[in-house]
């Protein structure tokens, strides 16, 4: 077992390359946003993050952020037509001021049956989390991912 464990410290690093300079924390995830076309959105403000958070259907207030050193990227994937559908950091990387997040979003393996009397109710995956400030753009691109 502790070897075991040993191998995933050591492969972890290798399978997701980000920087702690480029990306810090999710700060939220949800499924039940209220935005329902894909978008994304930096958020370099309180005010901003105030009204992101209320889209992002988070509960409570949001946390405190320091935009003289942060911003907060949110991705909003739309409406997906089922349950299970989710969004995963894969890689962050910076070339030339802009920061490239890549998500995956993982999608059900069985979809529902649409001709059934109660269908699955749709979702809205939405992802937020920490950038440096000094970024010029953000590029968020999601890949599809069969889960099993």
């Amino acid at each position: 077992m502790k070897a075991a464990f040993a191998l995933l410290i050591l492969v972890c690093p290798l399978a997701f390359p980000a920087r702690a300079d480029e990306f810090v924390a999710e700060i939220a995830y949800t499924s039940c946003s209220h935005v329902y076309g894909p978008r994304t959105a930096v958020i370099r403000s309180d005010q901003e993050l105030q009204f992101a958070w209320l889209d992002l259907g988070m509960i409570g207030p949001p946390p405190t952020v320091d935009f003289d050193s942060w911003s907060v990227v949110v991705h909003f994937a739309g409406a997906r037509p089922a349950q299970g559908y989710s969004l995963y950091f894969a890689y962050a990387g910076a070339d030339d001021g802009v920061l490239r997040v890549d998500l995956d979003e993982t999608l059900p393996v069985i979809r529902p049956d649409f001709d059934c009397e109660d269908p699955e109710p749709p979702t809205f995956p939405a992802i937020a989390f920490l950038v440096s400030a000094g970024y010029r753009e953000v590029q968020v691109v999601t890949s599809a991912r069969m889960s099993f």
